[in-house]
C-alpha cells in the first residue's frame, strides 16, 4: 500500500532519479577491471548515511557497514547465524516469528530472560510510535537488534543507544516508497563475517548502493514526513484516531469500522491511511519535488 500512495506523488522524481542510477558518473564505478566494488565507494556512500542519520543517532561505534535487499533481509542475515534465544514484545513485527517460530513474544520488559537478545523496532511496528519506554528497554534488555525501518517516514527524535544496541536495520522502503525496489541496510558494532564476504565479492544488488546515494543527496531524513504530515492529521481527525509517528499509520485503542487492524496486544488498533492520504486535497495531483 506504500507504494500505492507514493507513486503517483514521486513518479516523476523517481523516474528522474532511476535514470541517474545508470547514466551518471557514480562514485562506485570501478577504476580498474576487477568486478569487486571498491572499498572506497562502500566508505563514501557509509559516511553520507552516517550523516543523514545524525538527527536521530550517532553511529561512529557501529563500524561495520552492508547493503541488504531491504531491512527484511537484513533481519533474515541475523537470524540465520543468531544462536542466542530471541525475543521480541508482542504486537512487534511478526516477519521474524515466521522466520523463527521458536521466537518468544513477551508481554513485559521485565520478562526478557538474562541470556536472550531482544528484537525491537523503533519506531515501533505496533503503532507507528517511537518507542515511549525506551530507556527501560535500554537499561532491562541484555542485548538489543534494533529495527529502523520507519526511518525516513518519521520526524526527527533522538533514540539513545548503548552497548547492549548490537545491530541496526534500516529500509528505505516504508518513507521513500522503495518497497518494489528492496533498498536497505545496517549497522553491525562486531563484524558479521558471512555479511563482510558478500561485500568482498559483491554479492549484492549493485542498485542498491546506487539508490541509496541518490535518496540521500536529494531528500533530508524528514522531508516525507514534513511533506504529508498535515494530510495525516486531517485523516486521522476523519477517522478519529491518533496520528503515529509515521506519516503512513493512525493508531487507536477504540476502532469498530475494521476488527482486522487490532494488533497481537488485543488493545492496538493500527490503521494504515495510504488509501486515505493518497486522495487528501494537498495530495493528489500533486508530484513532490
Amino acid at each position: 500500500m506504500t507504494a500505492q500512495l507514493i507513486e503517483p506523488i514521486l513518479t516523476r522524481k523517481c523516474q528522474e532519479l532511476l535514470l541517474q542510477i545508470d547514466n551518471r558518473d557514480s562514485i562506485l564505478k570501478s577504476t580498474h577491471k576487477s568486478t569487486l566494488y571498491p572499498k572506497e565507494a562502500y566508505e563514501v556512500i557509509q559516511n553520507k548515511v552516517l550523516d543523514w542519520l545524525r538527527p536521530f543517532f550517532d553511529l561512529d561505534e557501529f563500524p561495520h557497514f552492508y547493503f541488504h535487499a531491504g531491512a527484511t533481509e537484513a533481519i533474515n542475515d541475523w537470524l540465520l547465524l543468531e544462536k542466542r534465544q530471541i525475543v521480541k514484545m508482542v504486537g512487534d513485527y511478526k516477519w521474524i516469528n515466521l522466520m523463527n517460530p521458536s521466537i518468544m513474544s513477551l508481554q513485559e520488559i521485565s520478562q526478557i530472560p538474562s541470556d536472550s537478545i531482544l528484537y525491537i523496532s523503533n519506531p515501533s511496528s505496533l503503532s507507528g510510535n517511537f518507542v515511549n519506554h525506551w530507556d527501560e528497554v535500554l537499561k532491562r534488555a541484555p542485548s538489543i537488534a534494533l529495527d529502523c525501518s520507519y526511518i525516513g517516514s518519521v520526524p526527527t527524535q533522538k533514540i539513545p543507544l548503548n552497548n547492549k544496541v548490537e545491530m541496526i536495520f534500516f529500509s528505505l522502503s516504508k518513507g521513500f516508497g522503495l518497497n518494489k525496489h528492496r533498498v536497505g541496510f545496517s549497522f553491525w558494532r562486531n563484524e558479521n563475517k558471512s555479511l563482510s564476504l558478500k561485500n568482498k565479492y559483491s554479492l549484492i544488488n549493485y542498485k542498491i548502493p546506487f539508490l541509496v546515494d541518490i535518496v540521500l543527496d536529494h531528500y533530508k531524513v524528514n522531508d516525507m514526513h514534513t511533506f504529508f504530515k498535515q494530510a495525516q492529521s486531517d485523516v486521522c481527525q476523519e477517522l478519529s484516531i491518533q496520528p503515529s509517528s509515521s506519516f503512513l499509520i493512525g493508531h487507536s485503542f477504540h476502532y469498530e469500522k475494521d476488527s482486522s487492524f487490532l494488533r497481537e496486544d488485543n488493545k492496538t488498533f493500527r490503521v494504515p491511511l495510504t488509501k486515505y492520504l493518497i486522495n487528501h486535497k494537498s495530495i493528489a495531483g500533486h508530484v513532490y519535488s
